[in-house]
């Protein structure tokens, strides 16, 4: 059962690179408390995350996310890193972290895409067994279209909406995305889906669609 630690900030006016250099210093440090799969996005189809930094690492389950956390607050060097960000002359305007827990669906994985779009949506009352199985269906039909892996994450309590659920999908580029998309909304399987969405029956209520782009050491 993966989880997913999510640190997000919105660079101030002019400090983007500086906002980038401090995600790679920490990557080392982090690793070294445990975190895998460390990934560094920049929000690149957004509203009001456009341009938002995010730094995101998983774990093996919530334990293993405990004793990392654990570990990081211990440490004198990431503590100087965290009075950096909180400081005077912080590179960000806003932070957030956010933790989310992978629903297992069994979808075939893939080599990473460094393009990854995610759709967020909140289950409506008595809805949550629906919204996953809308996902799984959703999962089917994307894959079909160039998607991989498809995941999907149940954030845990960690501010607002502790129940938003969070659908993942990567693509190798921006126009892979588009190719994928064309196809999906004119497939019948994909309009049936939107379809579901969007009716009155609906399990789940869509929330923000962002796409977010992977940048390199």
């Amino acid at each position: 059962m993966s989880v997913v630690n999510v640190f997000t900030g919105q660079p101030k006016p002019g400090r983007h690179e500086e906002v980038l250099e401090m995600g790679r210093a920490a990557r080392r440090v982090l690793e070294h408390h445990g975190a895998k799969d460390q990934r560094l996005m920049v929000a690149t189809l957004s509203t009001a995350a456009y341009g938002s930094v995010i730094s995101s690492a998983e774990f093996d389950d919530l334990e293993a996310w405990g004793a990392f956390s654990d570990a990081v607050w211990a440490d004198d060097e990431i503590l100087g890193m965290i009075s950096e960000l909180r400081g005077e002359n912080s590179p960000y305007l806003t932070q957030s972290l956010a933790v989310s827990t992978e629903i297992p669906l069994g979808r075939p994985r893939g080599p990473r895409g460094p393009v990854v779009w995610a759709y967020v949506t909140t289950p409506l009352p008595g809805g949550f067994e629906g919204a996953v199985m809308l996902a799984g269906t959703a999962f089917e039909v994307l894959e079909r279209h160039g998607a991989r892996n498809c995941r999907l994450w149940q954030q845990q309590p960690s501010g607002v909406q502790p129940e938003l659920l969070v659908s993942t999908f990567e693509f190798d580029n921006m126009r892979s995305l588009g190719k994928t998309l064309n196809s999906f909304q004119a497939d019948p399987a994909g309009l049936a889906v939107i379809g579901r969405l969007q009716s009155s029956d609906s399990p789940n209520r869509p929330l923000t669609s962002e796409v977010y782009m992977e940048v390199g050491d």
